[in-house]
């Protein structure tokens, strides 16, 4: 099982490219992100893929978080793209490399995002297509072209969805807080570790084609409060990060308050670093189904998202 990490730069994916095999009609853009094995093991490179806007330029996904993971594990996230049909699909990577560029048809789209710690990185290259297929939750988060606003947490940023490339797959709608795919079965090396959705916390609205970058966002408070329509049977973790690291939680319940002390940097056996406190350089907020010892599928929404006191 792994954990996601962090991602960049976003529109929707191309099946091809990013093996979304068991995920009819999804459709999504990427974001590169780290992810973190129950085995503890070094990062690995992956796939991530998110959704953008359909009409409008889809936002870069975080262009600043993650630091090179030993110029290594470096792979595609999507960029930005201006429709809501057609295909495409971008790719590349290089070493500790800044953003790449890719051609998608109907949207311009990759770029490369470094992985960080230990764990795996999942990268992804992005495109225009279908819609994606999760199922629509009562109450969920509303996205515009893809977007939550600043008025549900953070400074507004576009959600994505992201995926370990190496047999889990997913996507998310561009119009709720929702993703929908499947997790393949987790291996010893903990290169399968899943997959989810996530949202950038400080990214500007598109204007165009081009990406607004994705800045940094000081949260205040003591720690999440999340509801989901429906807790994966594989199981979940809540994701944020700080200081170019992923942290997570294992979410026992749909919903609930995960205190900062809870977040770890190895949070299936809490060996790593924990945070000691709000988060002064978080980037995204996701949230991970986890790979298990068989495959299955996965279907929710997040209806609420917010800090706690």
């Amino acid at each position: 099982m792994k954990l996601s990490m962090r991602s960049s730069l976003l529109l929707m994916s191309s099946w091809a490219g990013l093996a979304w095999a068991g995920v009819a009609g999804c459709s999504s853009a990427t974001q590169n992100g780290t992810g973190f094995g129950d085995d503890g093991g070094s990062g690995s490179s992956g796939t991530s893929s998110s959704s953008g806007s359909s009409s409008s330029g889809i936002a870069g996904g975080s262009g600043a978080s993650q630091p090179p993971a030993s110029g290594s594990s470096q792979g595609t996230g999507s960029a930005s793209g201006t429709s809501s049909s057609g295909a495409g699909s971008s790719s590349g990577s290089s070493a500790g490399a800044a953003p790449g560029s890719g051609a998608a048809s109907g949207s311009s789209s990759s770029g490369t995002m470094p992985s960080s710690g230990t764990g795996m990185m999942a990268t992804g290259s992005s495109g225009s297509g279908g819609t994606c297929a999760a199922t629509i939750a009562m109450g969920a988060l509303p996205l515009t072209a893809n977007y939550l606003a600043a008025t549900v947490i953070g400074k507004g940023g576009y959600a994505y969805s992201y995926n370990d490339m190496t047999g889990s797959a997913a996507c998310n709608d561009l119009s709720a807080f929702c993703g929908t795919g499947m997790t393949a079965v987790a291996d010893a090396a903990g290169k399968t570790w899943g997959a989810g959705i996530g949202v950038s916390l400080n990214q500007a609205m598109a204007t165009s084609s081009a990406s607004p970058p994705v800045g940094m966002y000081a949260v205040t408070g003591s720690g999440l409060t999340y509801t989901l329509s429906n807790l994966p049977t594989q199981g979940a973790r809540l994701i944020i990060d700080d200081g170019g690291k992923d942290y997570c939680t294992a979410l026992t319940s749909a919903s609930g308050t995960a205190k900062w002390a809870d977040f770890n940097s190895a949070c299936w056996n809490m060996s790593g670093t924990g945070l000691s406190g709000a988060p002064q350089t978080a980037t995204h907020v996701q949230f991970q189904v986890t790979a298990g010892p068989a495959a299955g599928a996965f279907d929710f929404c997040v209806t609420a998202l917010s800090v706690a006191p």
